[in-house]
């Protein structure tokens, strides 16, 4: 097993961790309580009201452990260890030896280089394979007989089909499929197919064989194929299984569609999502409750879970479990809701097989019940925490994400309400949350450290962006359901650190923003944060960092009472993710590390423009706000100004208009007699600055006359 990414962050939480996460070792006794049940061999365990105890270390070499509903195990200290049944690799799998042990006989154009800056997948090295040319692993002993394996490799692009065959002792290909209902969907081989975008895994889905000597053989179709993580692995093992339904499908074509495989090897007659005789089968409410050990992985498998629930309605509680597991689209928990409370879970998975899926560390897939995650350590991944209940809140939790695959961030958001607090999010390499296209979600009182990321695999010769907080619906109309709205951000420390990747593709730009905005459906607030924005070589910067940053808006947001402390511009509105409209900035601090020179903001890019743009009330410490028009065309917009504050008789009508007699606004007074309205002191319109003062206030009879060069107060009564 691969632990390198484990070791190195695990280093980091030593020194990075919250007091507030809380995993400790379990003293295992060897006495029980009355009532409790004593578990010494793998099993079923299905007596509603009663705890199972662990009282020795269990070995599984397939999913051999079935909760049924309202029990407790307690593993009392003890170790599960799954996919434990000495299973082998193919040697070289991830060509860091070379070609050392491939039969290139096929492929006489083969080559393997270091492309861990243009193609990192596992590890440095991927095989070259040109188009038409085969290569061949040495035969591997696959020990347990009649299971799912998958027989794989990870190919660069969606571009690169490629043909994946497993043989047989005889050389015989190995030939599955899935019947459903009258149709057939094929399973191994697979011939000329390919991932979806941003690159991903081509599956030989095999079972009903007997154990013994197997190979796998990858041929390059129509184009050169750029692969890695070439393997035959046991496949869908879950350490504990809590089963209302399985899930069948899968093989290549349901992969690609997004299905979520569960369970198959127990599936009734295979074909369908009934379990077979003798499962415990978990429906209806009720509570089902894992405390007290570790759950770890024996072996590096394919889509194997810890603990992996496909009941609706019965909501599971992890109680301080640590979890070690790793593999490609490795998990630690995969559940509809529940409560998981001071755990650890360490993670490691190289790539996944769909980038497009939430294949996160722990994946809780309701839609309507809650959970609650608080306490935990998510050590690694790709991606740490995917959740879909409304209402749902994650706090005092630690993540430290090693996302290399496209949007997989520490946290990704399904569900309204949700909120988000007194985490530290500190990412080996990655984002930290993502809100997408949720309503009424808050994230506040977290600790961010995000880091500008080397390529990826999708993105290694074009801009890709590490985020602390993602807010994205991808520019709904507003209104619209699918709309990301009423979001709040407010009292985060966000650390964003621009780098430079030596090395790199000369097209890389490498991007971290604090705030990425990318919303149409309706506003989001971004309130009272800490931002540190800082680039390693401003001067020298192959990419760019930013604390607010907005493209892709008609509803760009409201950004105010922040405190920003920089060394290159922090800001920029309509940006090279598209144009921005209807957006605000007020109040907020800048503290350039250097105020000569600096610009506060850029507006507009290439064909990206703006409109209803405005910076109101800004204080830029050392230096005054300055605006950057960057579109090609210099027609970008903005109005820069400042705060009317007019204190009149309760309800008052005020009318403001400018230097032309042109009304400008009415507003009326509150039931306190304020009214605050922002006015611009200066336009910017591409390369020239309109003043826009002096304007004329007007309550009642009353007129008076007022420059808005800063905030100004008046009292009218």
């Amino acid at each position: 097993m691969k632990l390198s990414v484990i070791a190195c962050l695990v280093t980091a939480l030593i020194i990075a961790a919250p007091v507030s996460a809380k995993y400790k070792e379990t003293t295992s006794r060897t006495k029980l309580a009355d009532g409790e049940i004593e578990v010494t061999t793998p099993g079923k365990f299905d007596q509603a009201g009663k705890t199972y105890v662990l009282t020795k270390d269990l070995s599984v070499a397939t999913t051999e452990i079935f909760l049924g509903n309202n029990v407790t195990l307690d593993l009392n200290g003890h170790t599960i260890t799954l996919v434990d049944g000495k299973y082998e690799h193919v040697p070289n799998y991830s060509f860091e030896d070379g070609l050392k042990g491939w039969d290139v006989t096929g492929a006489p154009g083969a080559k393997v280089e270091d492309r861990h800056l243009l193609h990192p997948i596992d590890g440095k090295n991927v095989c070259i394979l040109p188009a038409g040319q085969e290569i061949v692993s040495p035969y591997i002993n696959l020990p347990v007989a009649n299971r799912s394996y998958y027989g794989f490799a990870i190919t660069a692009s969606d571009k690169m089909p490629i043909s994946v065959i497993v043989e047989n002792e005889k050389g015989e290909p190995v030939v599955c499929d899935y019947k459903l209902g009258d149709k057939i969907r094929k399973c191994a081989p697979m011939l000329d197919a390919a991932p979806k975008i941003g690159g991903g895994g081509v599956v030989a889905y095999f079972w009903g064989q007997p154990a013994g000597k197997y190979r796998i053989r990858v041929k390059a179709g129509k184009n050169e194929a750029v692969i890695d993580s070439v393997d035959i692995r046991p496949a869908m093992d879950a350490g504990i299984a809590i089963v209302e339904k399985t899930r069948p499908y899968a093989y290549q074509a349901g992969l690609m569609d997004g299905e979520k495989p569960a369970f198959v090897d127990y599936t009734k007659g295979r074909f369908g999502v009934t379990p077979e005789a003798g499962i415990p089968v978990v429906s209806g409410a009720g509570t089902i409750t894992i405390r007290n050990g570790v759950i770890k992985a024996g072996f590096e498998g394919a889509m194997n879970c810890a603990i992996q629930s496909t009941a609706t309605k019965a909501k599971v509680v992890i109680e301080n479990v640590k979890i070690v597991n790793a593999g490609i689209n490795t998990n630690a928990v995969k559940a509809a809701f529940g409560l998981l409370k001071d755990c650890r879970f360490e993670i490691d998975t190289p790539f996944i097989i769909n980038r497009h899926t939430n294949e996160m560390s722990v994946v809780m897939t309701s839609e309507s019940d809650p959970s609650e995650i608080a306490g935990c350590e998510f050590i690694g991944g790709q991606g740490c925490l995917a959740f879909g209940g409304k209402n749902t809140l994650v706090h005092d939790n630690f993540f430290a994400n090693a996302q290399t695959v496209t949007n997989h961030y520490s946290i990704g958001v399904g569900a309204d309400g949700a909120k988000i607090y007194n985490n530290v999010i500190e990412p080996k390499n990655g984002s930290g949350v993502y809100l997408y296209r949720n309503r009424d979600c808050e994230v506040y009182g977290n600790t961010f450290k995000i880091n500008a990321a080397p390529p990826n695999n999708e993105y290694s010769k074009s801009d890709y962006s590490t985020n602390a907080i993602r807010i994205s619906d991808y520019n709904e109309k507003e209104g619209s359901p699918k709309g990301c709205v009423n979001n709040k951000v407010y009292k985060n420390k966000i650390s964003i650190t621009g780098k430079n990747f030596e090395g790199a593709d000369k097209k890389y730009m490498p991007m971290a923003y604090g705030i990425f905005m990318s919303t149409g459906g309706g506003q989001n607030y971004v309130y009272d944060n800490e931002v540190a924005v800082e680039h390693e070589s401003p001067d020298k910067a192959s990419g760019e960092t930013f604390a607010f940053y907005v493209g892709g808006a008609d509803n760009g947001g409201e950004f105010y009472n922040n405190r920003v402390t920089c060394n290159t511009t922090p800001i920029w509105v309509a940006s090279r993710y598209g144009s921005a409209t209807n957006t605000i900035m007020y109040n907020n601090v800048i503290v350039p590390k250097d105020p000569k020179g600096f610009i506060t903001a850029r507006i507009g890019w290439y064909k990206s423009l703006t409109k209803n743009v405005g910076f109101y009330s800004n204080t830029v410490e050392g230096g005054v706000f300055t605006v950057q028009v960057e579109d090609s065309k210099k027609e970008a917009t903005c109005d820069v100004g400042w705060t009317l504050t007019v204190k009149a008789d309760p309800k008052a009508e005020i009318v403001v208009s400018d230097k032309d007699g042109k009304e400008v606004t009415k507003k009326a007074a509150d039931d306190k007699g304020v009214a605050v309205i922002r006015l611009a002191q200066y336009r910017v319109e591409g390369e020239k600055k309109v003043d826009c003062g002096p304007y004329t206030v007007k309550i009642g009879d009353k007129t008076q006359t007022v420059e808005m060069t800063k905030d100004v107060e008046l009292s009218v009564k």
